[in-house]
């Protein structure tokens, strides 16, 4: 049990240091860049939608497939924040759950074709919150159902 909490310890804020530089690489990707990886996979839905007879908008496509993109992003930062330190106060996850979207956004404010979105950063601020979230209902209720 002390081996596990070592490595909890340890790798957990290691891997949410990596997944923040994970982040913030794709934040300094010019537009264009950015708009060839989520085309890319807005073709290759697309494709499968309509092979199943599901008719799509493809603007609409990529709106939902770049926001489920940032959702995502942040809701594995917050599943990993929360596993760093189970112990974290509720001052320090709001500093992560506010911070770290708005430094993305500031970041893409210099990148050629990107522009920083107050949008962007509720829908990072909501995946943060919800991994957070996630991760403190399932150790809730393990440590509940532990006799």
């Amino acid at each position: 049990m002390v081996k596990t909490q070592m490595f909890r310890k340890l790798i957990f804020p290691v891997l949410t240091l990596v997944w923040i530089f994970v982040i913030f690489s794709f934040s300094i990707q010019s537009g264009s860049i950015s708009s060839l990886q989520s085309g890319l996979i807005t073709h290759y839905i697309l494709n499968f939608l309509n092979s199943i007879d599901i008719q799509i908008e493809i603007k609409l496509l990529s709106l939902i497939i770049r926001k489920l993109a940032h959702f995502t992003e942040f809701f594995i930062l917050g599943s990993l924040i929360k596993q760093s330190s189970l112990d974290l106060k509720r001052n320090d996850i709001l500093l992560f759950i506010f911070i770290i979207p708005l430094l993305d956004e500031f970041i893409q404010s210099f990148i050629p074709d990107r522009a920083m979105s107050l949008i962007d950063m509720g829908i990072d601020s909501l995946g943060i919150s919800l991994g957070i979230s996630l991760i403190a209902l399932f150790y809730w209720l393990r440590k509940r159902n532990t006799p």
